[in-house]
């Protein structure tokens, strides 16, 4: 007899299985099936960028047969369209009643049923970033049930380094005799943010011979940081050089690979921040594998009468002002040298005004 207990959730899928042990060999079947107990799953986070803002709601379910078909029929872990009442309130006054929604966004293909997406939706282009939201969900058709939540919304982060108009020094003296230089970005996490990544987007712009130039970049992952041993929120992600620039080798293609290719014109380097809610973050360490011989790590959850998180997270992309006639190009003029002489078709400035000038 095998029971496996489904939980939605797209970090992890909780299995579970029950084995009748006994001393001897038994003629009897003995259905271990319970009752089932209805279990509110919930993931949402808002992000005060966005208007349209999503909810997952779901149930944990419980049946016998195989995994894979209880996994591949969505009625078992969806609630109907009149289970549920949803509604969220800032506080302040401000509430939205959520929309039950079907496939209004994709779903991946995978284990669970894909072709079916529920999801609970409202609309707000000004989220208040500083009210406290509560979730209440009341499940109707279980004498009124009630599964609450509630979050503060990340406030806003900012890059206190490279300064706004400042350039980044990746390489230092000549192309033949130079060497690299490392560049950290540090960032003031806002209130309420548990944890940030950041990303050093290299942008250029890729010309042809013939059509139109096209805007491309390459993604530098420098990592993420909490910020609970953070004084006055303050991280700071070390870039080394010698990283930056074997990464745009290894990403960007040779030009004899690309159809009419005339040469990539340097743009700028910007940087992306991902900010998570408090909550967010401890639920992202509660949920990370241990690293550890004791495997044996405590779960989190701030659903009241249910399990999932209702937090809160945001983007921010901070781009230099320096240099705003060309593109806002905020690398130093040794590190343009750098990039120019390997062999990738990179180039910068006024036609004839240097040796790398784009044509």
């Amino acid at each position: 007899m095998c029971i496996k207990l489904f939980i939605m959730n797209k970090l992890s899928i909780g299995v579970i299985l029950l084995m009748s042990i006994g001393f001897f060999s038994c003629e009897t079947d003995i259905d271990v099936n319970a009752e089932p107990t209805d279990i509110t799953v919930v993931y949402g986070l808002i992000d005060p960028v966005d208007t349209v803002h999503y909810l997952k709601i779901n149930k944990a379910f419980i049946g016998e047969g195989s995994a894979l078909d209880l996994a591949a029929n969505s009625s078992n872990y969806t609630y109907t369209d009149d289970e549920l009442n949803v509604r969220l309130d800032d506080g302040n006054g401000m509430s939205y009643l959520l929309t039950r929604v079907t496939n209004e966004v994709p779903k991946e293909a995978g284990i669970f049923d894909s072709s079916t997406n529920v999801l609970y939706k409202f609309t707000e282009s000004n989220i208040n970033r500083d009210a406290t939201y509560t979730l209440k969900i009341v499940n109707t058709q279980l004498d009124n049930k009630e599964i609450i939540a509630e979050t503060k919304i990340v406030k806003k982060s900012s890059v206190s380094n490279p300064l706004i108009n400042g350039a980044f020094d990746v390489w230092n003296g000549s192309v033949s005799s130079g060497g690299y230089l490392s560049e950290t970005v540090t960032v003031s996490a806002g209130d309420n943010v548990g944890r940030a990544q950041v990303f050093v987007v290299f942008n250029y712009i890729e010309h042809y011979t013939t059509g139109a130039p096209v805007e491309k970049s390459v993604v530098l992952n420098l990592g993420e940081k909490t910020t609970a041993d953070s004084p006055n929120n303050e991280l700071g992600f070390l870039m080394k050089g010698q990283s930056f620039v074997d990464n745009i080798k290894a990403k960007v293609p040779v030009p004899s690979t690309v159809a009419n290719f005339s040469h990539r014109e340097l743009a700028n380097v910007s940087i992306e921040v991902l900010s998570a809610g408090t909550e967010l973050s401890t639920y992202m360490e509660a949920e990370s594998p241990s690293v550890t011989v004791n495997q044996d790590k405590p779960s989190y959850t701030n659903i009241i009468n249910g399990i999932g998180i209702f937090s809160s997270r945001s983007q921010f992309l901070w781009v230099s002002t320096r240099d705003a006639s060309n593109g806002n190009l905020n690398l130093n003029t040794d590190t343009r040298r750098l990039l120019s002489s390997i062999d990738l078709g990179f180039c910068f400035g006024t036609p004839g005004s240097t040796t790398f000038a784009c044509p």
